[in-house]
């Protein structure tokens, strides 16, 4: 139930197709009370609809709610893919409006979403990779504008021997442009994936990861990326990998 006065002023439509969703968050302190959120935000176009961030754990009942009575209204496209994702990755910006991915088990799926006086309108939905199990976390990043709108996209499976770590690139049409793996002996991801792309042209992920060998020993570990990740395939994976390194403990 929301904690919010009523009515409740959540879900509000900021934009055309674009509600903030959620609720306030009690807090108090030495007799005070404070109030915080942790917003969501759901983007609805013309072929689908999408999530934007999943708000405070405590709301899913609430969000749920708000979810349910908005696509139930006419015209609403269902939710990306008209299924639950796995993951939705944050939206990265481009010319033309953004390009959000999403894991629906093992499958990475990708559209476009632009805005205009009509609303926001997300484009078709491409599986632009099958992989061959659900990875336990990803990050993505974008190029500087200069860079063409390259994606590079960055998932972790624990693996027998410990982290496999995974990289794909790809343009904004979800066309793929190159691909690398590697693993990590004796670390186990704990989920948390972290990628970058600097205007300096410097690319970089990070993963946690678990030591299979001592226990409560646990590390951030960083990736250093060759900064054209343009390269094709048949030019070889390891183009894509300059060092891995530990960059110190969680």
């Amino acid at each position: 139930m929301s904690t919010l006065p009523k009515p409740n002023p959540l879900p509000r439509e900021i934009a055309a197709g674009v509600f903030w969703l959620g609720d306030c968050l009690e807090q108090h302190y030495k007799g005070k009370l404070y109030h915080s959120y942790n917003a969501a935000f759901l983007i609805c176009g013309s072929e689908a609809s999408m999530l934007v961030e999943t708000g405070h754990p405590k709301d899913f009942p609430e969000i749920e709610r708000q979810l349910k009575d908005i696509l139930s209204g006419p015209g609403r496209a269902p939710l990306f893919l008209g299924k639950p994702a796995d993951q939705v990755f944050k939206p990265l910006g481009i010319k033309a409006g953004a390009v959000v991915l999403a894991m629906f088990g093992r499958d990475l799926a990708l559209t476009t979403v632009s805005a205009g006086d009509a609303g926001a309108t997300a484009g078709a939905v491409r599986v632009v990779r099958t992989y061959d199990r659900s990875p336990v976390g990803g990050a993505v990043a974008i190029s500087p504008a200069q860079g063409g709108d390259r994606v590079l996209v960055v998932l972790v499976w624990k693996v027998e021997q410990g982290t496999r770590i995974g990289l794909l690139t790809v343009d904004a049409a979800g066309k793929k442009i190159a691909e690398g793996e590697t693993i990590l002996d004796g670390w186990q991801p704990t989920g948390a994936v972290g990628a970058g792309w600097s205007r300096s042209g410097e690319v970089r992920c990070s993963f946690g990861a678990r030591s299979m060998y001592t226990a409560g020993d646990v590390r951030v570990f960083e990736c250093g990326l060759h900064e054209d990740l343009s390269t094709p395939e048949d030019h070889g994976q390891q183009n894509m990998w300059r060092d891995l390194e530990c960059a110190g403990m969680c």
